[in-house]
């Protein structure tokens, strides 16, 4: 890594997943180093896109310090600033409270950044993804679980039809979460929106849903309202798509087909079903 990076400054390993192996670089900087192909093109994706995501949010999003391609058998990276400001919801699902304002100023970035519609991000260079509105199958043991946590709006959620599918497709950066969300120390506004690996054209409300599990169903609705995006079904679309996720999700932790941790998903399933 050391090599790769060309850097005297300390390494420390952050973190290690399916995708990137990610170190911190002194005390200013993140590398993030692609484990397969199909994340290396995430690389190339997210440097192409970066100039349009810097004009449309402005610092929110970190500048991107070196690139560095596949050579002599090292995997090609990211180097991003690192970011400020006190990070949404950690891995143990310890959670900010939302000062005022908060709600518009996330509202204003993904209203800006889903201008770009999908004609446009396509020209930019920018894949596509496509969302599920089938309602998730979980197994009796997995519904127990989570409605012990949840409670009766878990049943609630399994009954009702899932939203109708809309065409719109916009930019987006598909991978909001209060991990990658970082806020000012008064809580009001957003200082940093991390990890645009997974940028891509999609349903708008694959960005508002990462907000569900976050801060609730409220939060995420009193940030489309800012947005003002002409779309009234998307609060809807994005707190569905969240419930389904997660508990698809905890289905299939529950059967040992996936890892995860439990105090932040635990968190997140009784925010995302709390209202």
């Amino acid at each position: 890594m050391r090599a790769s990076l060309d850097t005297g400054d300390p390494l420390h390993r952050m973190f290690l997943n399916d995708e990137f192996d990610v170190w911190a670089v002194g005390a200013d900087a993140v590398a993030k180093f692609a484990r397969t192909d199909v994340d290396a093109a995430k690389i190339s994706s997210e440097q192409a896109l970066h100039p349009t995501l810097t004009r449309l949010l402005g610092d929110v999003v970190r500048p991107i310090l070196s690139v560095g391609s596949a050579q002599d058998g090292r995997p090609p990276f990211i180097v991003h600033l690192r970011a400020t400001g006190v990070q949404g919801q950690t891995v143990d699902g310890i959670t900010i409270t939302p000062g005022a304002g908060l709600a518009d100023h996330i509202g204003s970035l993904f209203g800006a950044l889903h201008e770009v519609d999908g004609t446009h991000a396509r020209e930019l260079g920018a894949g596509e993804r496509t969302l599920s509105f089938h309602p998730p199958k979980v197994s009796s043991a997995a519904f127990a679980a989570m409605t012990e946590i949840a409670g009766p709006n878990v049943q609630r959620f399994l009954e009702d039809p899932a939203p109708i599918p809309s065409d719109r497709r916009t930019l987006c950066h598909t991978d909001i979460k209060g991990e990658h969300i970082f806020v000012h120390g008064d809580r009001r506004r957003v200082t940093a929106i991390i990890d645009w690996a997974d940028v891509e054209i999609c349903d708008p409300a694959k960005d508002y849903a990462g907000l569900v599990g976050w801060l609730g169903p409220s939060f995420a609705r009193a940030c489309v309202e800012a947005a003002g995006e002409n779309d009234a079904a998307l609060a809807d679309r994005a707190i569905w798509l969240d419930r389904a996720g997660i508990l698809d999700h905890w289905d299939a932790v529950l059967a040992e087909r996936e890892a995860a941790p439990i105090p932040l998903i635990t968190k997140q399933l009784r925010t995302a079903f709390s209202d």
